[in-house]
């Protein structure tokens, strides 16, 4: 398999505490979905808030934080039903299942991973069908339902992310690798990451874009 790192989250969603979900973002993650063992971090240049940092984690980390997302959704779903039922709090639900579900991956847990990124697509869409689906929202649920092995899905919501906001930078970067790692697509990832470069050529990602590229036989 190609250099070319498997779809990932905007890091950047409104709704969460403190303007962040605790979005993980994991070296060596693996995804167990699509048949295809994956591992990667990645760095986003539109992320700019605390994350777990990059290498795997110590096991007893790791359920830890398996145990602390697992509460909150908890808590999030008593708010739901006790009427709260707002689209912040949809996205929040959204955000945190999209959460433990990469943690769970990283588990080896790959069955309950696949339910919580499905319980993330569910929270995301009631946002969107609300109008309150922003950028950012719809480029963590292209990447959920890649996860869950719907890619067709996954390049519908990156190209409404970029409908909404033609700059996003992960959208593009995500509906490049999509194309080229589910439907090899080559042309159309190089268009999406060509797209990138256009977009702020000299940025954190842009070396990383380039490499793509030129694993596609392009400069």
């Amino acid at each position: 398999m190609s250099g070319t790192p498997n779809p990932a989250d905007t890091g950047r969603n409104a709704a969460s505490p403190g303007g962040c979900s605790l979005r993980l973002v994991l070296g060596a993650a693996l995804f167990f979905f699509l048949g295809v063992v994956v591992g990667w971090a990645f760095h986003a240049a539109l992320v700019t808030n605390a994350r777990v940092s990059s290498g795997s984690p110590g096991t007893s980390s790791l359920n830890q934080q398996i145990v602390v997302l697992r509460k909150r959704i908890a808590e999030s779903e008593r708010d739901l039903e006790l009427g709260h039922d707002t689209a912040p709090a949809r996205i929040l639900l959204g955000n945190t299942y999209f959460d433990l579900g990469s943690a769970l991956a990283v588990s080896g847990d790959s069955s309950a991973a696949k339910t919580a990124f499905q319980q993330a697509i569910v929270h995301y869409e009631k946002a969107r069908s609300a109008g309150a689906a922003t950028a950012d929202v719809l480029t963590d649920l292209g990447t959920m339902y890649f996860r869950v092995g719907r890619p067709h899905e996954a390049i519908e919501a990156y190209e409404r992310a970029i409908a909404a906001e033609p700059g996003h930078l992960n959208a593009w970067m995500n509906l490049g690798v999509v194309r080229k790692e589910t439907f090899g697509d080559t042309a159309g990832a190089r268009q999406a990451w060509e797209r990138v470069l256009a977009i702020d050529g000299s940025g954190p990602e842009a070396a990383r874009v380039r490499s793509w590229l030129g694993s596609t036989g392009d400069k």
